[in-house]
């Protein structure tokens, strides 16, 4: 077995990914920035909706109501649902190009999957922590244009800071996870694998949720999901499952060209 060299690896990693970081902050608030002075608000009123479309409609916006009870919608970029889809990318792509890279240079597959477990920690709650951030900035000042994952309900720094760094972290893992899935399986495996999860994506998913699409089922989704205990407990959960499964498939993981 290869010797590990976590600190050398680690250094790689958190590099990289902080000019990868610094340079989707910048484009996203460029972005941001441009479109919120072209669309600065937007008021919408929901007097002719029912009770649950106006609790789907809060969740998935920043939203104030003025003094006629119209709800004004904020144009604004999330720049935590940005982080969420790059890291889940990094989870996929990084952990193939990690492990030929190390092995290269002479370090181990326990180097690698424990030098990108700690990576994605880091990044997670240092990420984890500026959304929060903007989401802290964006209550004080309705036109600020960014903000992290929200879901508009009372709760404090920590809270929301731990909730950013479970997801952040379990959608890096889970994307590590499937990257090394399909790593390991044949051509026929690899395919097998894809309509597997497509099918489970096209058909089991909207079968689960089909009991769900009534007012009662939708107010329970909504109530579970708007609660940060539940979320941070089920992405921690997921996360470190999803590890453990990919420190199974590394460990006798062949490199390939």
């Amino acid at each position: 077995m290869r010797k590990m060299n976590i600190k050398a690896a680690l250094h790689y990693q958190l590099a990289y990914m902080l000019e990868a970081s610094l340079w989707t902050f910048a484009i996203v608030l460029a972005i941001a920035i441009f479109f919120s002075i072209l669309f600065p608000v937007i008021i919408t009123t929901f007097s002719d909706v029912n009770d649950v479309v106006y609790e789907v409609a809060e969740a998935l916006t920043i939203d104030v109501n003025d003094e006629n009870g119209n709800t004004v919608i904020i144009s604004f970029f999330n720049l935590g649902a940005v982080a969420f889809v790059s890291l889940f990318i990094v989870g996929i792509a990084g952990i193939r190009e990690d492990l030929r890279l190390f092995l290269q240079h002479g370090m181990g597959r326990y180097t690698t999957f424990f030098s990108t477990l700690w990576c994605s920690l880091i990044c997670a709650t240092v990420i984890g922590a500026f959304c929060e951030l903007l989401n802290i900035i964006t209550r004080h000042w309705e036109l600020f244009p960014m903000q992290g994952l929200n879901l508009n309900t009372d709760y404090g720094f920590i809270a929301g800071w731990l909730f950013h760094t479970a997801l952040f972290f379990s959608v890096w893992q889970l994307g590590t996870l499937i990257s090394l899935i399909y790593y390991r399986l044949n051509r026929i495996g690899q395919v097998l694998f894809s309509v597997s999860l497509g099918a489970i994506v096209i058909f089991g998913i909207p079968n689960l949720f089909r009991g769900w699409i009534n007012i009662e089922g939708i107010e329970a989704m909504i109530s579970g999901i708007s609660d940060h205990v539940n979320v941070i407990l089920f992405a921690s959960v997921s996360g470190v499952l999803s590890a453990i499964f990919s420190f199974l498939l590394i460990r006798r993981a062949e490199v390939k060209e």
